[in-house]
């Protein structure tokens, strides 16, 4: 399968492509096209595109296979330029348009028109989207009625199709209800939603949709049903119909702001006949489906205990609460963990410790971890001596290196951290103003204390409210690849203020930044910066040759 890729805006815009070496290629094509598969930067593959002719048609379809356009802005350029050349436009195989991505900057009022000059855009490209497999629209709101038709006529080899619910009810005669063969559907409430009607009470899909689903996609591989991302305050969906799907080949089952049973019920509510059947019905859905590999629970208190002990089943990805995982955990090969559908608090994260220990092939782990709020241990009945010292634990990097430890197998880690400011954390403190011994005691509190001497990682992202003093995100990047020099990539999220499930994330500033080691003592820093500014938003791209150690410490100077 082909590396999916983003296509730099620059390449869309040029008219005309000379590559300077028109010499022939010395390798079989197949090498290098396995080759530009593991190629990760667009840029670079357009580089690699510029070796020679033969390389560059050769390789052309590499780069067109998958395009994924973020902002309005990107959504108009990119889908003008390929309707300007269907030579181009006949390789893509996925096509994903965020015209309102979280980062755009675009007021509220506007998003509804955007949308639906994005939606003829693709209208009009339709006819040329031969190749066309997968097809993801993740806006505000759905596109219009005629582009379901235009794809169903013009792309016979779609497989893949993904929307989002708008403001108003779905309809029972709407055109993505009339696919066939399926391999893949995907439903979501866009969280950046806000005019719902009657969010609060409970909506049911439309029958044409189960229709289309239980019936006329019998070799589904994947669903996904209210999206990963979605909040509270976005409508509640009823997928009890669901239990009667049967896909031999579902291999990914993802349940957002959704629900299976009408309240949460207590232990002993189970103990009656209905509730107990219900149970059990949706335990025989999931063991049904030998060959699901990856599942996401959101909420416990709307979906029943799971008993899958007489299944077959293998989980190597889980998304949920931490409620699950002990149902999970037996009957799983766990590489992937997110645990990001609820806030953890510290004494929460002590039980998870033990989990951890006995994953001993876990190479992704995803977590939310909230400590704005204090409990005083007096007031918690029958805890442990241990999960009673953590309860007031006010200490992130303390929290953190334990999990960490636990984990020697980890390649990749992602912290959602929503503690209000006066109690979080840095990611690496300015030591500008301070004197040697008093910077001895904030180092205490860096992030990169915490995952210095913990796992090889290879990725990190971090997303957390934003600390006045905060380094600069550049800075701390750079500080972070030096004390884990096995890292190729950060992600740092800084928001304005503390998010949770009802309220929205405002992002800050982002920053992605991608480290190639270039020689034993230098790497090279690649950051792609965007936010906030004082006056309007920016964003910039910068690169940069970097050495593994600082200044200070190649003259011996450096505080420890």
């Amino acid at each position: 399968m082909l590396q999916a890729v983003q296509v730099p805006p620059k390449w869309f815009q040029s008219k005309k492509v000379s590559p300077p070496h028109p010499a022939a290629p010395w390798m079989p094509p197949e090498v290098l096209i396995t080759i530009a598969q593991f190629i990760d930067l667009p840029r670079d593959i357009v580089n690699f595109l510029l070796v020679s002719w033969e390389i560059y048609r050769l390789l052309l379809p590499v780069l067109y296979s998958s395009v994924e356009c973020k902002t309005y802005v990107r959504c108009r350029e990119r889908l003008k330029a390929l309707i300007a050349h269907p030579d181009r436009a006949k390789h893509v195989r996925k096509l994903i348009l965020r015209p309102n991505d979280i980062m755009s900057s675009m007021v509220y009022y506007a998003w509804f028109d955007a949308e639906e000059q994005i939606s003829d855009d693709m209208n009009k490209l339709a006819p040329m989207l031969m190749s066309l497999e997968t097809f993801i629209w993740d806006g505000v709101e759905p596109p219009e009625e005629k582009l379901w038709v235009a794809l169903r006529k013009h792309c016979p080899r779609l497989r893949y199709i993904g929307s989002t619910v708008g403001g108003l009810p779905l309809s029972e005669d709407s055109e993505l209800f009339n696919f066939n063969d399926l391999k893949g559907f995907s439903l979501i409430v866009n969280y950046r939603t806000r005019l719902f009607l009657n969010p609060d009470g409970i909506h049911k899909f439309p029958d044409a949709l189960w229709n289309m689903l239980l019936d006329r996609c019998s070799d589904l591989e994947e669903l996904i049903l209210g999206g990963e991302r979605t909040m509270y305050y976005s409508p509640l969906f009823d997928i009890r119909p669901i239990v009667h799907g049967r896909w031999p080949k579902l291999r990914t089952l993802i349940f957002g702001h959704t629900l299976m049973q009408d309240t949460s019920p207590t232990v002993l509510d189970w103990d009656d006949m209905a509730q107990e059947e219900s149970m059990k019905e949706f335990s025989r859905f999931i063991s049904s489906h030998p060959l699901l590999a990856k599942l996401h629970i959101p909420y416990d208190a709307r979906f029943p205990p799971l008993e899958i002990s007489n299944s077959n089943i293998v989980i190597t990805e889980f998304s949920g609460t931490h409620f699950y995982l002990g149902y999970i955990l037996p009957f799983s090969r766990l590489t992937t963990l997110k645990l990001c559908s609820e806030r953890l608090q510290t004494w929460r994260l002590v039980d998870l410790l033990p989990c951890l220990r006995n994953l001993r092939g876990l190479s992704t782990l995803e977590l939310w971890i909230d400590m704005s709020h204090r409990v005083r241990a007096d007031v918690l009945h029958g805890l442990t001596p241990e999960k009673n010292a953590a309860v007031l634990e006010t200490d992130h990097i303390r929290v953190f290196r334990p999990l960490l430890t636990a984990c020697d197998t980890l390649l990749h880690l992602k912290l959602v951290c929503t503690t209000e400011k006066k109690f979080g954390f840095r990611m690496v403190s300015s030591s500008l103003t301070v004197t040697q011994s008093v910077f001895r005691e904030i180092l205490q509190k860096d992030f990169w204390k915490a995952i210095e001497k913990g796992p090889r990682l290879r990725s990190l992202e971090v997303q957390k409210v934003y600390s006045v003093n905060e380094e600069k995100m550049t800075r701390s990047a750079l500080k972070i690849a030096r004390r884990v020099p096995t890292l190729q990539a950060i992600t740092l999220v800084y928001a304005e203020r503390r998010w949770s499930g009802l309220i929205p994330i405002r992002i800050k500033q982002k920053g992605v930044y991608d480290l190639c080691t270039t020689s034993e003592n230098f790497f090279r820093l690649t950051a792609e910066e965007s936010g906030k500014g004082f006056l309007k938003p920016f964003s910039h791209r910068t690169t940069k040759i970097c050495h593994l150690q600082t200044f200070a410490q190649r003259m011996g100077r450096f505080i420890s």
